[in-house]
């Protein structure tokens, strides 16, 4: 493959339905310092170091896993993003933001050797949690040098635990092909329930920081009946991703004083949430049979054990698909 397709396949593996997630991140870490929504050119370069902080993270993960249905990824590409990230990190603060980047990157390595570590493999959604915390707090090492207050800690909190139970998502919808995650050993049901505890949790932080605004939490609480009440661990992730950026928007919104734009921005997350539950429960003879969500189940009182078989048997599918029959929407 060229450079080109390496580029294209690297694009696609740094997951860009994240990106305006990995922006909002640093866009609240940004209205914390100045308590504005203005944006200047500054501002938008201090935003690449974290950035390239999240391709680090993405790459290296590709690179550790080797995945044989994904374009090999060299751990070259992971270490580049890291130099930009370190180099433009000092130059805009100086040594402030290393101690965080240290940790994120501690994090990081925990979280990419989940694979290879049974017990880093059991606890990589909480490492993943505690990476998104530290990048967060990078991010605010750029702009500030007083960035460790009591009120950062409680969001920081926050973020670990309504990541964590993103990720945990995460492994739901793929208990059937791994052997080395927290629902892989200990089966879906526990990590709903589990799921549902840690956004409980980080929501009520979010209520308690946020002096009482329920409009910041709003969006937590919807997600909380839907896995209480639906099974469909693949739309749950894709849902959860936008309830990270969604969470952040509100928060941002809660510290400018903008209460209609957060009644606003609640209506449009209620509208995504009715398109993506409701949609594929209307007949129609176009709809896909596979992604349709089981309505009125509570998807935690029962068990879904890991399927072993389905581990062998998807694990030799991918690695015998030919590019002459198969799509390769990350290949050249």
């Amino acid at each position: 493959m060229g450079l080109k397709g390496k580029l294209r396949a690297a694009f696609i593996l740094i997951r860009p339905y994240s990106l305006p997630g990995i922006f909002l991140l640093y866009y609240l870490t940004k209205v914390i310092v100045t308590k504005n929504l203005g944006l200047d050119i500054r501002f938008l370069f201090e935003f690449v170091p974290v950035l390239f902080g999240w391709i680090f993270l993405t790459l290296l993960l590709e690179a550790e896993h080797k995945h044989s249905n994904r374009e090999r990824i060299p751990y070259s590409y992971s270490a580049i993003a890291l130099i930009i990230t370190v180099v433009l990190a000092v130059f805009f603060n100086g040594l402030t933001p290393i101690i965080p980047l240290i940790c994120f990157i501690v994090f990081t390595f925990l979280y990419i050797k989940k694979n290879s570590v049974p017990i880093l493999g059991n606890t990589s959604f909480i490492s993943r949690g505690f990476a998104e915390a530290t990048l967060f707090f990078f991010s605010l090492s750029i702009l500030s040098t007083t960035y460790l207050q009591a009120s950062n800690i409680m969001l920081a909190l926050a973020i670990v635990l309504i990541t964590s139970a993103r990720n945990l998502i995460g492994d739901i919808r793929d208990t059937k092909f791994d052997d080395v995650t927290f629902t892989a050993r200990f089966g879906n049901r526990l990590g709903y329930v589990i799921s549902i505890f840690l956004y409980a949790v980080g929501g009520l932080v979010l209520f308690i920081i946020s002096n009482g605004t329920l409009g910041v939490v709003f969006p937590i609480i919807l997600m909380i009946i839907l896995l209480a009440i639906i099974d469909n661990g693949h739309m749950f992730h894709r849902l959860s991703v936008l309830l990270s950026a969604i969470t952040m928007a509100a928060y941002i919104l809660f510290i400018i004083g903008d209460s209609n734009l957060l009644l606003l921005l609640n209506i449009i997350f209620l509208s995504i949430i009715c398109n993506l539950v409701f949609y594929n429960l209307v007949p129609r003879k176009s709809n896909p049979d596979d992604i349709a969500p089981t309505f009125g189940i509570a998807p935690w009182s029962r068990e879904i054990q890991p399927n072993k078989s389905a581990v062998g048997k998807h694990r030799r599918i991918a690695s015998n698909l030919k590019p002459e029959n198969s799509p390769n929407l990350v290949g050249g």
